[in-house]
């Protein structure tokens, strides 16, 4: 189980660097729901590069079977960008062929949240 002792520090941290730049979390998760590893990346005020290779490496590594991705949205709108749009898809695409599965990508602000999982876009 995820536990919040965990989630707790890392979601302050993504509001807390959500004013000024993009700050993305990647958990690495096994099969029972036990975090294994976590990636933390830094952007720029509207941009984020999400390190595809590093995730996918980190994944197999740690026997990871699930990802959770996060990120911050400093312009304090939760919406997904296309390009947040179309780096998830392209990362659901590679973790399929490696046998992992992305669990949730989750973009929070300030005061809210949104989850590709909750809007069906997983």
């Amino acid at each position: 189980m995820i536990g919040s002792a965990f989630l707790t520090p890392l979601v302050e941290k993504l509001h807390t660097d959500a004013l000024t730049r993009e700050i993305s979390a990647t958990l690495f998760i096994t099969p029972e729901r036990r975090i294994v590893d976590t990636l933390v990346t830094e952007g720029e005020a509207d941009m984020l590069i999400l390190p595809l290779h590093r995730i996918l490496a980190r994944g197999i590594e740690t026997g990871a079977h699930q990802i959770m991705l996060l990120h911050s949205h400093p312009s304090g709108d939760p919406r997904p960008s296309c390009q947040d749009v179309a780096a998830t898809r392209r990362l659901c695409l590679h973790l399929r062929r490696r046998g992992l599965r992305l669990m949730d990508h989750i973009i929070v602000t300030r005061d809210h949240y949104f989850s590709f999982r909750a809007n069906a876009m997983l």
